[in-house]
């Protein structure tokens, strides 16, 4: 479905301290040949442009990974370089937060984790939501992928839109080059209210912040207000891709 990520949520035993974990598909190529050898590296680049043109999912969208590699008929080789966009991604949530190795109860889940996004986060509890939030950007492309890779060096991010907000690109990557820094804060998109960005704290209820929409458009997502309200919404392109890469938190 165009402009549309589908992502995949379950609930799993983290080990650890590691309360959730996301990131976006991955992809795989398949080649079948029937013709002649003298007319393969024609068909092939045929193939990669076609490829390319649609599981990168256009210009809007950041690029997840690259696969590149040759293929001969005959004697005749034939090199691809195909890149692609999410398209689906997955979520789990820890289950087991006691790490007793087995699937906790209601009860304990309940005094865990605190699920209800309507109401503020009760003193103590993981926040449901923030996790939630915090895993569906890296299943976007947060932390890993191609794009958010070439926009880091080191601690610093390039990204031109998330300087221009934040002032400076220094010091915005937290030293793992997987996750902002923590102690980065930015203006909530709802309410106002200056905020961390999305990250994860005990008690703490986390909203999109302009850093992290900053960062999104940064990765080559175009953010369009939603009639309703005042909610950021972030197209991308579809196709169909295979596989999973997981990022933890």
């Amino acid at each position: 479905m165009a402009d549309t990520i589908k992502i995949f949520v379950g609930a799993r035993n983290l080990e650890g301290s590691t309360l959730g974990q996301g990131g976006p598909g991955g992809a795989g190529v398949s080649l079948g040949v029937n013709g002649f050898e003298s007319e393969w590296v024609a068909a092939m680049a045929a193939a990669e442009t076609a490829s390319n043109s649609v599981f990168q999912r256009g210009s809007q969208v950041p690029i997840i990974g690259n696969l590149s590699d040759s293929f001969t008929v005959g004697s005749t080789t034939a090199n691809y370089s195909l890149n692609y966009g999410p398209v689906v991604g997955n979520l789990w949530f820890d289950d087991d937060t006691d790490n007793a190795d087995g699937t906790d109860d209601a009860t304990r889940l309940g005094n865990y984790w605190h699920f209800d996004h309507t109401t503020a986060v009760a003193v103590g509890k993981i926040d449901f939501y923030s996790v939630a939030l915090h895993e569906i950007l890296h299943a976007m492309g947060f932390g890993l992928g191609n794009e958010w890779t070439s926009n880091v060096s080191g601690t610093i991010w390039l990204g031109a839109d998330s300087i221009a907000a934040n002032g400076t690109g220094v010091g915005l990557v937290d030293v793992n080059g997987a996750h902002l820094a923590t102690s980065i804060s930015s203006t909530a998109l709802e309410g106002g209210a200056a905020q961390d960005v999305v990250s994860i704290s005990t008690g703490v209820r986390k909203t999109l912040t302009a850093l992290d929409l900053a960062i999104l458009t940064d990765l080559n997502y175009s953010a369009v207000p939603e009639p309703a309200h005042a909610a950021v919404l972030f197209g991308a392109l579809a196709l169909g891709l295979v596989g999973s890469r997981r990022r933890r938190e």
